[in-house]
Parts: structure tokens; C-alpha cells; sequence
């Protein structure tokens, strides 16, 4: 059984009798130029109050079954939005899933006095961290993966041409990447946003931003060969700041 297999196990939800979408309706797919699309905002309406019942309702495994059939509309445009602005290269539907996880877990230990956007956030960013510390885990040693985890990489094995076989590589290695390289691919390569208007946002100077899309892209090509060549800039490559 793989390690996703398990997760979603654990859960113990019904999941299984949803319809999966089509993976191209949940990825992070390349968007002309213009603003980003919009979340649902949680906290507008009748979302906070809806929200928050359900994350009280008994056991976990309820909790969660609920959320996926009453509140899935409304983490899904979250967690899409969510990894652009962090410019991860992770599939949505998995990270929404993992996130749905979260919630019904540590639903309880929700204060009605904490802004419910900053929680939300909060446990999107933990459940990416969980997959990429999974994904890591799971390069390292060598485990592999089969046809439905693989679709997990189908952004980046059709817009790069990585092989099946190399994408989780190039994926770990892209996402141990310090957050400003990542911003600058993401931004001209994902984005569709020019030179001039990623260093008009604070990317330069321009031989910077040069710089950090063409490491990017040789980390996601050629991740088997980069991954013991990067040398970030200084101060850098644990630096979670996008630069300002």
C-alpha cells in the first residue's frame, strides 16, 4: 500500500464515492497575463458560520466526510490560490484532500477569535509541507510510485517534458529551492509575466532574475545532475520571503 493510500485510509471517509475530476480542472495550469483568480473568501456569507459547524461536529472521520460533501468549493479555489502565491508546483486536488485531512483533525482547536482566513492558510501550508516532506522521504529511499501517484506530477511532466520517472526528482528538487527562485519561474514560466513586469515587482536587477529562472530550470531538467550544484545566493536558501 503506498504512503497516500494509507493517508487517505486513516481518514476513513466516503470519499471514494465522489467522482475524481479530471486532473486538469484541479492542477495549477500556465493563466495569460492579467490578476490571479480570486478565492472563495471563507469568512463572506454564510461560508464562516457553515465552516465552523462543520469542524465541530464529533469525530474526525465525520467531520471529514462532511467537509468534502458541504465545504470542498470552498478550500479547493483556496488551496489553488494559495500555492500560487508560494509558487509551489503541487497538484491542487492533492493538496486540497490533504488539507480537508487537516481540518477535521484540528478543527476543534479553532478559536472563534482567530481570523478563519489565517487558520485556513495555515493549515493549507501545512499540508504542502506534508507532501513535500513526504515526496522528499520517498526520493530518498528510493520508493516507487505508481500511475495515480504519477498523475500527481502531470503539470510538470507535460509543460517541462520531464519523464515519469524523473518528475518527483525534479519536484523535490524545485521545491528546496529558496522562495524568491521559485517566485521568478513561477512568475515568467507559470504566470506568463514579462521580464520587465517581474522586475518591476522587486526582482531585479535584471542579471538576478536572469539568474534565479535559469536555476530554476535547471533543477527541474536536469534535477538528477543540479541537485548537489546549487549554491543560492548568500542568506538565501532557507529564506521564505518573497522579495519585496
Amino acid at each position: 500500500m503506498s504512503r497516500e493510500e494509507s493517508t487517505r485510509n486513516e481518514s476513513s471517509t466516503s470519499s471514494s464515492s465522489t467522482p475524481t475530476p479530471p486532473l486538469a480542472s484541479v492542477e495549477i495550469t500556465p493563466v495569460p497575463r492579467g490578476p490571479l483568480p480570486q478565492a472563495t473568501n471563507a469568512v463572506d456569507g454564510a461560508g464562516p458560520a457553515r465552516l465552523v459547524e462543520l469542524m465541530r461536529r464529533g469525530p474526525a472521520a465525520e467531520v471529514l466526510a462532511q467537509l468534502q460533501s458541504g465545504a470542498e468549493h470552498v478550500i479547493r479555489p483556496r488551496v489553488s490560490l494559495r500555492l500560487r502565491e508560494r509558487a509551489l508546483l503541487l497538484d491542487v486536488d492533492r493538496v486540497c484532500e490533504r488539507t480537508l485531512v487537516q481540518i477535521a483533525r484540528r478543527g476543534p482547536t479553532y478559536d472563534a477569535g482567530q481570523s478563519l482566513d489565517a487558520w485556513l492558510s495555515s493549515r493549507i501550508d501545512e499540508s504542502a509541507a506534508s507532501i513535500k516532506r513526504q515526496d522528499e522521504e520517498d526520493e530518498t529511499a528510493g520508493i516507487p510510485f505508481d500511475a495515480e501517484e504519477t498523475q500527481h506530477f502531470g503539470f510538470l511532466s507535460r509543460c517541462f517534458g520531464i519523464p515519469p520517472d524523473q518528475v518527483r526528482r525534479s519536484s523535490v528538487a524545485f521545491h528546496n529551492l529558496c522562495e524568491w527562485d521559485r517566485q521568478a519561474l513561477f512568475g515568467m514560466l507559470v504566470e506568463g509575466k514579462s521580464m520587465q513586469e517581474l522586475l518591476d515587482t522587486g526582482f531585479g536587477p535584471r542579471e538576478r532574475l536572469r539568474e534565479r529562472v535559469l536555476r530554476g530550470l535547471k533543477v527541474l531538467l536536469h534535477a538528477s545532475d543540479a541537485e548537489h550544484e546549487y549554491d543560492a545566493p548568500t542568506g538565501e536558501q532557507h529564506s521564505q520571503e518573497r522579495p519585496s
